[in-house]
């Protein structure tokens, strides 16, 4: 057990091709090297904990081995997809939840800050404890972590949360419960809203990408950063209460500018969402001003509905909630 487990960053970033495209999108953290636990392993030189969407993680790792290879880097890279679980406790009362089954302080947001990972010890019950990896992360854009449990301890840890959460409600949540909940906080789905072929510049993902030293596709970044892009990734809202899928033609001022790559409904909203890359019809450079100034619709089955454009999703725009600032 560790009393005061040492605190590491964890970022979100994003993998690129030679074109600049978005091939992956990941949180890195960095580790040192622990106690031989799968989760925390005992290792030589720099270590890197790297996780991807379960939907599009061998893509990822097929990535990562290429450019491996392709520039002779001396780097090991362990899948330990089957080896480890992942439970993840969102939400307003998680830090209460959290906190009953650990002696480590959550309440303090210096020890345990967002975008940083620790080695906990969680209590199972009065005589056994398990040591975990905890990721302070959202992917729904609430108070929350991310357990990262060896696969034999996973059920303990799932039935230890849910007891110490019974009076709080705490309730299981499916894929389609976090997608709806990320779409409208305006996180990307890599495969949908986030492709091989759109940067993070298009993306709105320009605050991965480091001004200082090389990476990959960097000079299709820095040339869009100067001069400007020809799609721009952006969000709408529907007035009327009709269900979005993605692949909806979505219209500027009775032109064609784009389609839904993702469709979802808004909970908090209460409004149907999704995000769609726009472009110009005389292929100049799309700006802020141009996304302001349109009328926007949306077809549906055929049928045209208005639509409000929001260049960042409306829902939490100041990103209160994940410091577990609720109004």
């Amino acid at each position: 057990r560790r009393s005061n487990p040492p605190i590491f960053r964890t970022v979100y970033t994003c993998a690129l091709n030679k074109r600049g495209g978005v091939e992956a999108d990941v949180t890195v953290s960095i580790v040192e090297s622990g106690q031989g636990e799968l989760h925390d392993p005992i290792f030589k030189g720099r270590g890197y904990y790297i996780v991807a969407g379960g939907a599009s993680a061998y893509h990822t790792k097929s990535h990562m081995l290429a450019t491996i290879q392709e520039k002779a880097l001396r780097a090991v890279v362990t899948d330990q997809t089957e080896e480890l679980g992942v439970l993840s406790i969102q939400g307003p009362k998680s830090r209460e939840i959290l906190q009953k089954i650990t002696d480590f302080d959550l309440s303090d947001e210096e020890q345990l800050p967002p975008n940083s990972n620790a080695v906990l010890s969680l209590k199972i019950n009065p005589f056994y404890s398990c040591n975990v990896r905890v990721l302070r992360v959202s992917f729904v854009g609430e108070l929350g972590y991310e357990l990262h449990i060896p696969e034999e301890s996973c059920n303990d840890v799932y039935n230890a949360l849910m007891k110490a959460g019974y009076k709080e409600g705490l309730r299981n949540a499916g894929y389609r419960a976090l997608y709806s909940l990320s779409s409208e906080k305006g996180y990307h789905l890599w495969g949908n809203d986030l492709r091989a072929d759109d940067t993070p510049v298009e993306a709105n993902l320009g605050f991965t990408c480091r001004k200082k030293g090389d990476y990959q596709g960097k000079a299709i970044v820095d040339r869009q950063l100067e001069n400007g892009i020809n799609k721009k990734l952006v969000f709408f809202t529907l007035r009327e209460q009709v269900p979005i899928w993605g692949l909806e033609a979505v219209y500027r001022n009775g032109e064609i500018i784009g389609h839904m790559r993702r469709g979802e409904y808004g909970y908090t909203l209460q409004k149907p969402i999704g995000q769609a890359y726009v472009t110009r019809p005389d292929g100049d450079y799309v700006t802020n001003e141009f996304i302001r100034s349109g009328r926007y619709q949306v077809e549906v089955m055929g049928k045209m509905y208005d639509a409000e454009c929001h260049l960042r999703s409306p829902f939490d725009p100041k990103g209160e909630r994940i410091l577990g600032i609720y109004k």
